[in-house]
């Protein structure tokens, strides 16, 4: 007989709701203001809680449940076939508590959340709280099921995914966090598991003119044209063809820009920044050294 897996629609939308609401935009995080609605949330499930960095102000919140005993032979093949014995797994479920900002356009205010037609509105309801709450009610309808399991499940809400992690999963890696499997559930579809995610760099890029009188703009030099003009040539420019094949190309989004001092100036400086995800296979290294054959061509 088939076990029973009930979850709670009303509770994923009151708990996503709940950490909605705290405002935990990066910079500067603030993940504190969700720390009492995770902790209370994790230990409903009975789970032991632990937290990690800086608890404070950016806590990465973990829940483990369950048992999981070192493996007593080293792995192999087998040791990976289901309900082997001798191995009991840790598998990871990491949801972040940052958000982005909110930016414009809302019709409702973003951090008060708003259920409408079948979809929670609010900043953080798809990125990345939502998701963590839907992974919470899963992990509920397990243990109520009764339905036994070998090993550990870890539960997690960690902080500063938005800005590169350095305060969230790349300090947990550091305090010796190793599961055996991790599930990430954040984008992608939902029907659709993702096997990996582009690497991040941001590259802040600058151009210099020469300053001029509005009126006479032949007399300068006008920055923000030059990295206009930089801008349209990288759109088809090639940052490498050798990655992965379950990757796509790599991507370009121009983020920031800033120039001018005021409108009767020929701007004399222009400022951008480069949002680039590349696939596996590229590099950081390489990324940066097309961009400057880019630049010099």
């Amino acid at each position: 007989m088939m076990p029973e897996f009930r979850i709670n629609r009303q509770e994923i939308i009151d708990l996503t709701s709940q950490l909605i609401e705290k405002e935990t935009i990066n910079p500067p995080g603030n993940e504190y203001l969700t720390k009492d609605i995770i902790v209370t949330s994790m230990q409903e499930l009975g789970a032991k809680v632990k937290i990690f960095g800086k608890k404070r102000e950016r806590p990465n919140i973990l829940g483990e449940l369950g048992e999981a005993r070192p493996s007593v032979a080293p792995r192999s093949a087998r040791d990976n076939q289901v309900g082997n014995p001798e191995r009991s797994e840790r598998v990871a479920i990491i949801a972040h508590m940052d958000v982005v900002p909110p930016g414009q356009g809302w019709k409702s205010h973003p951090f008060r959340p708003v259920v409408k037609g079948g979809k929670i509105y609010g900043r953080g309801a798809v990125d990345n709280k939502g998701p963590y709450a839907a992974s919470w009610a899963a992990v509920k309808a397990i243990i109520a099921s009764g339905v036994p399991f070998q090993g550990r499940i870890i539960l997690g809400a960690v902080a500063d995914e938005e800005r590169g992690s350095g305060e969230g999963v790349k300090l947990l890696l550091k305090e010796g966090f190793k599961p055996d499997f991790c599930l990430i559930p954040d984008g992608g579809r939902i029907n659709q598991a993702v096997v990996g995610e582009k690497g991040i760099l941001w590259i802040k890029l600058e151009s210099r003119g020469r300053q001029a009188h509005g009126s006479s703009p032949a007399k300068g030099i006008n920055a923000i044209e030059k990295m206009a003009r930089f801008m349209l040539h990288l759109r088809s420019a090639d940052l490498g063809r050798n990655y992965h094949s379950a990757f796509t190309k790599s991507t370009v989004n121009w983020a920031e820009i800033k120039g001018g001092e005021a409108p009767n100036i020929v701007p004399g400086r222009c400022e951008t920044t480069l949002d680039i995800r590349y696939p596996l296979g590229l590099t950081k290294k390489q990324i940066i050294k097309r961009i400057k054959e880019e630049i010099r061509e």
